[in-house]
């Protein structure tokens, strides 16, 4: 029994044994079947990834050719676009050269050969619509004609009047609106030789200008050489015309001074009491205007010993005008600023001497009070005893202060008249 036991036990685990072997070789052959699947998957993967790599480098190949292409046409682009302009600016040149009326005369041309064609299509529409009515032709056709031609005329008349009014600019825009919708604008130049003439012409042109520039040039600077002179000489006249007027001014001026001085003196004379008479006071303006004549000759005056102080003044003031105008006039060469320079000193400088001498006569008349001060208060103080006197009011008497307000405006007139 024991023995049948260990045979039951022995053949079980034989049984089980040979399971476990059949195990193991269904799950070898099964790993053996995957690896075989993996390796035909990892070489079918590695096949599909040389054809893509293969396909990408093709199509990178094909990139760069298209590159290249691309910036062979952005090239010749470039250089169409180069020669484009060179042909516009030509073109712009040729334009510049070509006559304004040929435009004009073009686009009419254009406008008329559209109008007539357009007028031909309705006139031939109209015809194949009354053949069909009545089956005629010939007097349609006649009539179609004479039509025809009218508003062909007609239509010449208007187009060309409408062009003659555009500007050359519209004009211009218009034939290059048609030439770029049917190029049917024609050139101006169809021969270099036409281009050659035009330079050659524009040469002669330039070639009598410049001839022309030459002779303008060298009048131009013979006027020029005589303006100089002449201005030259206007400039010496000038310059003696002021140096004769500086030496007149001067004396004059000093004239003044001793006139005003003179004034002074005869107001302070008025104020002491004692005065010159209008007889001695004429005798002496006289001879001062005698020094004046002796000292400043005038040109064509001879003696003036005989002549009345009236005349010597008017003489004086005449030649004084004459050194005005010709100070003022423009064609002797004296500078306006420095003429007006000089006046302006000369009234300064005549400012300044009444200035000193009225603060001169402003002190003097300041000694004077002082003086006059001092001796009331050194001499002896008169004393008034009993009760001022009350005198009685009168009336202002008028006629006597008006009778010597007529005197003194009467001397003042008199001196006016004797000066002027």
């Amino acid at each position: 029994t024991e023995i049948k036991k260990l045979e039951e036990d022995s053949d079980k685990a034989e049984k089980r044994l040979r399971q476990q072997q059949e195990q193991l070789q269904n799950t070898h052959s099964k790993f053996n079947d995957f690896l075989r699947q993996s390796n035909m998957e990892q070489d079918a993967a590695v096949r599909r990834a040389d054809i893509e790599t293969k396909a990408k480098q093709e199509k990178m190949q094909e990139v760069k050719k298209l590159n290249g292409q691309i910036l062979l046409i952005e090239i010749e682009k470039k250089k169409n676009d180069e020669q484009m302009e060179q042909c516009a600016e030509y073109k712009t040149f040729l334009d510049k050269l070509t006559p304004s009326q040929w435009f004009k005369d073009t686009l009419a041309n254009l406008l008329i050969e559209d109008e007539r064609a357009a007028i031909a299509a309705d006139l031939e529409r109209q015809l194949l619509e009354q053949v069909n009515e009545s089956g005629e032709v010939n007097d349609h056709e006649e009539q179609l004609l004479a039509e025809l031609n009218t508003r062909v005329a007609n239509a010449t008349a208007q187009l060309t009047k409408l062009v003659e009014e555009l500007e050359e600019g519209d004009v211009q825009h218009r034939l290059d609106s048609i030439d770029a919708k049917s190029q049917r604008v024609p050139m101006y130049f169809t021969n270099p030789q036409q281009v050659l003439d035009i330079f050659q012409d524009i040469e002669e042109n330039n070639l009598f200008l410049i001839q022309n520039c030459q002779d303008l040039d060298e009048q131009l600077e013979g006027v020029s050489q005589k303006y100089q002179a002449a201005q030259a000489h206007m400039v010496r006249t000038a310059q003696r015309g002021k140096q004769d007027m500086e030496v007149i001014m001067d004396k004059i001026a000093v004239e003044q001074g001793k006139a005003k001085q003179l004034a002074d003196r005869l107001d302070r004379t008025k104020q002491v009491g004692a005065g010159m008479s209008q007889e001695q006071l004429r005798a002496e303006i006289e001879e001062k205007v005698q020094k004046i004549l002796r000292d400043t000759p005038i040109p064509g005056i001879g003696d003036v010993t005989n002549m009345d102080t009236l005349g010597m003044l008017t003489l004086i003031e005449g030649r004084l005008e004459e050194l005005h105008h010709i100070i003022l006039d423009p064609a002797n060469g004296i500078d306006e600023k420095f003429a007006a320079g000089v006046m302006k000193e000369r009234d300064r400088a005549r400012r300044h001497e009444a200035r000193t001498l009225a603060l001169q006569k402003a002190a003097l008349e300041r000694e004077l009070r002082s003086q006059q001060a001092l001796r009331r208060s050194q001499g002896p103080t008169e004393k008034r005893v009993g009760k001022p006197v009350m005198w009685r009011s009168r009336p202002l008497d008028t006629k006597k202060k008006q009778a010597t307000e007529n005197t003194d405006e009467t001397a003042v007139n008199e001196d006016d008249e004797f000066l002027m």
